[in-house]
């Protein structure tokens, strides 16, 4: 976890960019699935692997846009 700190560290307006592309990406296949679940949208995979996924996706965004604004400034 201290590469991924450093990381974020050195480039955190990357780091924050990166979290929130996760955590849209996250929370696009969670409302996509939900609605393809109650058929108002286009079949998607659906099922726990998939929820696991996402949730996955929109944790690691939290994580990482959190970490980029804990980041030093300079």
């Amino acid at each position: 976890m201290h590469w991924l700190r450093s990381l974020v560290d050195r480039y955190p307006k990357h780091a924050r960019i990166a979290g929130k592309a996760l955590f849209l990406a996250g929370g696009i296949l969670i409302l996509g699935a939900i609605f393809a679940r109650a058929g108002l949208a286009w079949p998607l995979p659906e099922g726990p692997v998939v929820f696991g996924i996402a949730v996955a996706l929109v944790l690691g965004g939290v994580v990482l846009t959190h970490l980029a604004d804990q980041a030093p400034r300079g």
